[in-house]
């Protein structure tokens, strides 16, 4: 039998090529051709955005297992990915199944056409959009016969958004399997016409009112190229002026990173800010300048600080500086989840209790309510280290996560990490986190464990260790994983992400002497 990471292979490699080339997604609509949904599409003014903004709901996608062998689906593992228009660029989430097989997938604004990656163990993996209104059967039998990538038997849709996602996963399917047959090392240009081509085929045969979104996407993805290349050189993009008066419909992998690359490009080599004397207000009105509506304001979603409490000055100066009605009721609640963030944050730090008894690892431990015990570690060789950890938590498996709280791919993993504590819990195992002082410090440390709740044992220590440790299993990247069987031997490869991993691969690493 394969193990789940094998059974999940042929999605990791779908979903990598996928996400480089050509994704078919749906985000924010500002201007359309002529189609099927036009009546639900603006045609690019703040002011028509604004209506459509504060008439729409918080759309609710609903789920349903059926089919389950044995008495509850519970143990499934099933996560999603939002994409969002903001820094975090994905807001990565698990999903607990009750005992009919229902779930929910929760979204948090009333933009129209949100992309969302639903998995489902390794029985289901698709971008889904949420608008108006949807809801999901999976038959769970015949995706254990048949599991399903975009489109396939036992999945159904109904509601109001049932036909453009039964299209969408069509499409990417039939898009999928067409560009695998693409050398990959084409020039861009090259690419892109190949991607035109296989949209119309799929539009010949799949007449839908849906085609000039796959048009959009795709230029979203192409420009997304080019700016990427000017980033690199420091030189102006060919194609600038097309690129400035292109309008991403969607809130999609490739509408956000046309977004996101755009406005590195702006704070790396256009813009003519001095930072010793930066101000919110200089920068709103320099990408009004350069961009005007309705691009600049989503471009102003981007500004952000790493630090929590710096962030939060960020966007209640944003606030001020901003005209528009949406962008600013945008604004006003990601300022109010913050301060409250921040609120929680400082609560569970002020109440972080001295950790009695001796744990034989670090210096100056204390616990926090949530679970986590936190100590500084000092300066020692990695050896010396792993020696230590496996006295400390004798006959345990030990998962090993090295990051930094400014590594994002690290903090994108936690939310699985953490939901990976909470299954294996009557587990031999025990989960640590090793922080890298790199362009840190203590404060940003526990800033970032009491944000997301983190519970497992967490060290923070100086980068050198943390170097030493990935050399052992040959890596030099955040965030590397590292298992240690508990007879203290390294197992190789164990674990490549948090997301990629379930239950039963932690169940298989308790066993890993004997394998």
């Amino acid at each position: 039998m394969q193990s789940y990471n094998e059974s999940l292979q042929p999605f990791l490699k779908r979903r990598k090529s996928f996400c480089l080339l050509f994704l078919v997604a749906f985000t924010i609509v500002y201007s359309v051709k002529p189609g099927k949904c036009q009546s639900r599409l603006t045609s690019g003014s703040d002011e028509e955005f604004n209506k459509i903004y504060f008439n729409a709901i918080v759309p609710v996608v609903s789920c349903q297992i059926i089919n389950a062998p044995g008495p509850t689906p519970e143990d499934l593992t099933i996560s999603y990915t939002i994409v969002t228009p903001f820094p975090e660029f994905h807001s990565d989430r698990t999903v607990h199944v009750d005992r009919n097989g229902r779930f929910s997938i929760e979204l948090e604004y009333s933009f129209p056409y949100q992309q969302i990656w639903l998995t489902i163990d390794k029985y289901f993996y698709s971008a889904i959009l949420a608008n108006k209104g949807l809801s999901i059967t999976f038959d769970l039998t015949k995706l254990k016969r048949k599991p399903v990538e975009f489109s396939g038997e036992g999945v159904s849709y109904r509601g109001p958004d049932a036909a453009l996602n039964e299209w969408l996963g069509r499409s990417m399917l039939y898009t999928a399997n067409e560009m695998d047959k693409v050398p990959e090392d084409l020039p861009l240009d090259s690419l892109y016409k190949i991607k035109g081509r296989i949209d119309h085929a799929f539009a010949t045969e799949n007449p839908s009112g849906f085609e000039w979104l796959s048009e959009n996407e795709r230029m979203s993805n192409y420009y997304s190229r080019l700016l990427h290349a000017a980033y690199i050189s420091g030189k102006q993009p060919i194609l600038w002026d097309a690129i400035k008066a292109h309008k991403p419909y969607l809130i999609s992998n490739n509408g956000m990173t046309f977004v996101r690359s755009l406005y590195s490009y702006y704070v790396n080599v256009a813009s003519k800010l001095n930072l010793n004397n930066y101000s919110v207000r200089k920068e709103v009105r320099e990408l009004d300048s350069l961009f005007g509506e309705p691009l600049a304001n989503l471009l102003k979603l981007q500004i952000f600080r790493d630090d929590p409490k710096d962030n939060a000055l960020i966007l209640k100066d944003l606030i001020a500086e901003t005209q528009t009605q949406w962008v600013r009721e945008v604004l006003k609640k990601r300022y109010e989840t913050a301060c409250k963030h921040l609120r929680e944050v400082d609560s569970i730090l002020k109440d972080a209790k001295p950790l009695a008894g001796n744990l034989l690892v670090g210096e100056h431990p204390e616990s926090l309510s949530f679970g986590a015990q936190l100590s500084i570690l000092p300066d020692m060789e990695a050896k010396d280290f792993l020696a230590k950890l496996k006295r400390a938590y004798p006959g345990k498996t030990i998962i090993l996560d090295l990051w930094a709280t400014w590594c994002k791919p690290c903090i994108s993993q936690m939310a699985y990490s953490k939901e990976l504590y909470r299954l294996s819990s009557d587990l031999p195992v025990q989960f640590v986190y090793l922080c890298s002082n790199k362009d840190s410090d203590i404060s940003k440390w526990k800033n970032k464990i009491a944000e997301f709740r983190q519970p497992g044992i967490h060290f923070f220590t100086g980068h050198k260790l943390v170097e030493e440790l990935m050399a052992m299993v040959n890596t030099a990247s955040f965030p590397t994983y590292i298992c240690l069987a508990p007879s203290g031997k390294i197992v190789p490869n164990a674990i490549k992400s948090m997301s990629a991993t379930n239950i039963d691969d932690i169940k298989r690493l308790v066993n890993a002497d004997e394998i």
